[in-house]
């Protein structure tokens, strides 16, 4: 048996949701490894956990929402349950903005529309009556309604703002792009820009596979609304999280060294170059954590090695950006 030697480092390039918390520890970091050992004379690989644990913020202060509702009215949609929990969600989240908060909304069926432009809540009423109206009818351009929310948000984007998309649909894409791959880079990208989004499937029949990966990928959350009832907790748990952003714009990086060699990033997209790995993660809320594995080959040679692999957690103050 041999001792796995691997240098890990983690890079977090984030932003303080409160700079008048910006002295106390903001995230904790914590290590582990699924085998600290290995058989000597072979190649093997191994399992390495990065996790970011957000610390809770005593400011309580919620940041402004720039979100997208984007809502699916395709003819899959046309239980009337699931267009009424669709419509009922849409409603919540209306009713829970402020005038300081940016909202869009998109509907899409064989395409989609921009509906109501992003700008501020002002008119609640109108809002929820525009919502209210809508029928189901057509096929499902879920990709291309997730883009064009995306565009609105873009809009709006700043680091003032927690910006957001908030898709309700059954997950039943038929047009443009539709595989889990597909809504899976798009959720890359997404994160990329700093947008998270979160879907809620309605419907029992609602495509699980590519609504998780969507959400999972832009750093957002997943959820199923089995009734009307569902909702309420689930945006109240959504605004919530605005509250306690504490950081933005994560990533981690592996830096592989000693022989050691990247060989994959399950679970996460993320990217490979040379001896280093990168897994961006988005936002880190307190009291939440979000981890990424990294699997690495260890070479037979290096059998002189002598060091234990570093089990370990520690909080880190995240900078103020200048």
């Amino acid at each position: 048996m041999r001792r796995l030697v691997v240098v890990l480092a983690t890079a977090v390039a984030a932003i303080l949701a409160c700079q008048s918390c910006a002295a106390e520890p903001r995230v904790k970091v914590y290590t582990d490894v699924d085998r600290p050992t290995v058989l000597a004379g072979r190649d093997e690989t191994v399992m390495i956990k990065v996790g970011l644990a957000g610390i809770a913020d005593a400011c309580h202060r919620r940041a402004p929402l720039n979100v997208a509702l984007v809502l699916d009215k395709s003819g899959s949609m046309g239980s009337e349950a699931k267009m009424a929990n669709a419509k009922r969600g849409a409603i919540e989240v209306v009713e829970r903005l402020t005038s300081d908060d940016v909202l869009a909304l998109v509907l899409y069926d064989t395409g989609p529309r921009v509906v109501i432009p992003a700008q501020p809540v002002r008119d609640k009423e109108y809002l929820i009556d525009i919502i209210s109206s809508i029928t189901p009818g057509g096929r499902t351009a879920l990709y291309g309604g997730v883009a064009l929310g995306a565009a609105e948000v873009r809009s709006h984007l700043s680091w003032e703002y927690e910006n957001r998309i908030i898709l309700l649909s059954d997950g039943l894409a038929n047009v443009g792009p539709s595989s889990t791959r597909d809504l899976a880079r798009l959720g890359c990208d997404l994160a990329e820009d700093g947008i998270t989004v979160t879907t809620i499937g309605v419907g029992t029949d609602y495509n699980e596979d590519l609504m998780t990966a969507l959400a999972d990928r832009s750093g957002g959350n997943s959820y199923f609304a089995a009734t009307s009832g569902d909702l309420p907790t689930i945006f109240a748990e959504e605004i919530g999280e605005a509250m306690n952003v504490a950081a933005r714009n994560v990533r981690i990086r592996v830096y592989c060294t000693g022989g050691a060699r990247p060989v994959s990033i399950p679970g996460r997209g993320g990217e490979i170059s040379g001896q280093t790995m990168t897994v961006t993660i988005g936002k880190v809320y307190g009291e939440n954590d979000k981890y990424a594995l990294f699997e690495i080959q260890v070479p037979r040679s290096g059998a002189a090695a002598s060091a234990t692999w570093p089990r370990s957690a520690w909080s880190m103050p995240i900078p103020t950006p200048t």
